[in-house]
C-alpha cells in the first residue's frame, strides 16, 4: 500500500497487472485450493478468500471489502467476489465497505464452513479428504467450467481502474490516512 501511494499510474497499471496475475492463478489452479481463514480477511485477503474453491473459517474471523473507506475500489478481486457471493450483495458489500463475521460470510457464500478455532484444522483435513476421493482431472475441468462460464471481466481492464483510482486525489488521500492512522478528508465527526 505504501509503495502504491507514490506509483505513477502507468506503474499502478503494472502493480495491479501482478496482483490480476496472482489472482487469476489461484482461480486457474488445477489443483483444489482450499482457504483456511482465522482471523481478519480485509480487501485482498477476502479476495483470496473468494478465489479459494473451498473456504473454512474460524467462528471469529472478520470479512470485508473495504477499499472505498480508502477511496479505492476492489477491482482485481472482484470478478472472484462476484462469483461468490453475486452481484447484488457485492454492490452492498462494495459501496458500504463494512466488516463482517463469519456467520454472514457464510449465509452470504464467501465462506462454506465456520467452526471454532479448535475444530479449524480437522475442519480443513476433512475438506483435503473430501476432495481427494475425487479425480484429479474432473476437479481441474470443473474449475475450469465454472471459471469459463463465469469471467466477463478483462484483467487488464480491471488493473486499469484500479490504477486510475489508486492514482487520483481521493485515493492518494485514502491511502495517505491509511498509512497515517487517520479518517480520510472525506470523513468527519458529524457522519
Amino acid at each position: 500500500m505504501r509503495a502504491s501511494r507514490d506509483l505513477s499510474e502507468q506503474q499502478n497499471v503494472a502493480d495491479a497487472t501482478a496482483a490480476a496475475a496472482m489472482f487469476s492463478s489461484i482461480d486457474s489452479c488445477p489443483k483444489p485450493v482450499i482457504a483456511r481463514v482465522n482471523g481478519h480477511a480485509l480487501g485482498g485477503g477476502a479476495g483470496l478468500v473468494a478465489c479459494a474453491d473451498v473456504a473454512v473459517s474460524v467462528d471469529t474471523a472478520t470479512f470485508g471489502f473495504t477499499e472505498a473507506r480508502l477511496g479505492l475500489i476492489p477491482a482485481m478481486i472482484s470478478p472472484y467476489v462476484l462469483r461468490a457471493v453475486g452481484p447484488r450483495r457485492a454492490r452492498e458489500l462494495f459501496v458500504s465497505g463494512r466488516r463482517f463475521g463469519a456467520a454472514e460470510a457464510r449465509e452470504f457464500g464467501l465462506v462454506h464452513r465456520v467452526v471454532t478455532a479448535d475444530e479449524l484444522d480437522a475442519a480443513v483435513a476433512s475438506t483435503a479428504a473430501e476432495i481427494a476421493r475425487c479425480g484429479p482431472v474432473a476437479i481441474a475441468e470443473s474449475k475450469r467450467l465454472v471459471r469459463d462460464a463465469t469471467m466477463s471481466l478483462t484483467l487488464p481492464d480491471l488493473a486499469q481502474r484500479i490504477a486510475a483510482v489508486r492514482s487520483a486525489p481521493e485515493g492518494q488521500e485514502g491511502l495517505t490516512a491509511f498509512l497515517e492512522k487517520r479518517d480520510p478528508s472525506w470523513t468527519s465527526d458529524d457522519s
